[in-house]
């Protein structure tokens, strides 16, 4: 059976296969972290050190340190790029799982001398993510952080002038558990 091509179906092919790539395009360039499901680089808080560890090593991520100083804790440091496709761009930075009684319930990302570029890029791309940050922090403006939390998990971005900035992910059980001891610690001191 012979496939007739007329130049209606023609043109109707070409826009079909044009929305798709435009589709695709949106999809893949949208957004940072855009194919991990988990809390903080497809790990779940309350993973163990070894599930983490599997994660990290299916990505080809390479293992700088691990630290057990802390008693009952845990970090784990990698180095990666945090490829930013969105605007062209990546970073080179450390990140660290924190784990406390066998359990993550912290991830960051540490980068040093960010271009202006790199730190417009990876605020855009959260606020693209998550939205408008819930908390503007300014600090004798050398410092600045903006934060977000979604349904599992506190989000904080840093910038500092000494060029040490972090992007810190928390459990939000975690974050409430510190808030809370904050609070008995002030009223304690009479404030």
């Amino acid at each position: 059976m012979k496939r007739i091509i007329t130049k209606k179906s023609y043109s109707i092919s070409i826009l079909s296969v044009e929305i798709l790539i435009v589709t695709f395009m949106f999809l893949m360039s949208g957004c940072l972290f855009a194919e991990e499901t988990g809390d903080f680089r497809n790990a779940h808080w309350e993973m163990t050190p070894h599930e983490v560890m599997s994660i990290e090593r299916g990505r080809g991520s390479k293992l700088i340190k691990r630290d057990e100083s802390t008693p009952g804790g845990l970090m784990l440091h990698y180095e990666v790029n945090l490829e930013l496709p969105k605007f062209s761009t990546s970073i080179n930075c450390t990140v660290t799982y924190m784990f406390a009684k066998g359990s993550l319930f912290n991830g960051s990302y540490s980068m040093n001398h960010l271009t202006s570029q790199q730190k417009n890029a990876l605020l855009e791309t959260l606020k693209f993510n998550y939205g408008d940050p819930e908390l503007v922090d300014w600090q004798d403006n050398t410092r600045v952080s903006y934060d977000w939390d979604t349904s599992t998990t506190g989000i904080r971005l840093t910038f500092d002038d000494s060029n040490l900035n972090t992007l810190a992910y928390m459990s939000l059980e975690f974050k409430k558990l510190i808030m809370d001891a904050v609070q008995e610690l002030s009223k304690g001191d009479g404030r």
